[in-house]
């Protein structure tokens, strides 16, 4: 295809006369021609070249995705919902001993590191891109 065309290009500028021209002025006519046949034969090797140049890789990982996650594991802290035992005795609040007269809360389970679920979506899917919350509003 592409050589039907340059074929097409040569046959119309032969026509024109424009090959007279050309002979005229040798000196412009390289300075300008030879960098244009640079700049046109590199664009169309990078170009090109995918189309019948390719090499396909399947080789292991240099490094171990197993290896490389941490082992630290976060485990959220126990925490007692039972309330003590009320005592008979009032203490100087008008609560019973051993109680502060408020309902007990219980403390709200830690969120894991965001570099700890990082490397856990990275095990699962080792091909994909993931950033933590702080690498992105360390980058922004």
């Amino acid at each position: 295809m592409v050589l039907v065309a340059l074929a097409a290009i040569a046959t119309f500028a032969y026509r024109r006369g424009w090959h007279r021209v050309v002979l005229a002025h040798r000196t412009a006519a390289a300075l300008v021609g030879v960098p244009t046949v640079v700049v046109v034969v590199a664009a169309g090797w990078y170009l090109g070249s995918p189309l019948f140049t390719s090499k396909t890789v399947d080789e292991a990982l240099p490094f171990d995705l197993a290896a490389a996650e941490p082992t630290s594991t976060v485990t959220p802290p126990t925490t007692s919902t039972a309330t003590p035992a009320p005592t008979d005795t009032p203490t100087a609040g008008g609560a019973p001993a051993g109680t502060s007269g408020a309902p007990e809360v219980a403390a709200p389970a830690p969120t894991p590191s965001p570099t700890a679920t990082a490397t856990a979506i990275a095990a699962r899917e080792p091909f994909a891109v993931v950033f933590s919350v702080a690498q992105l509003q360390d980058a922004g």
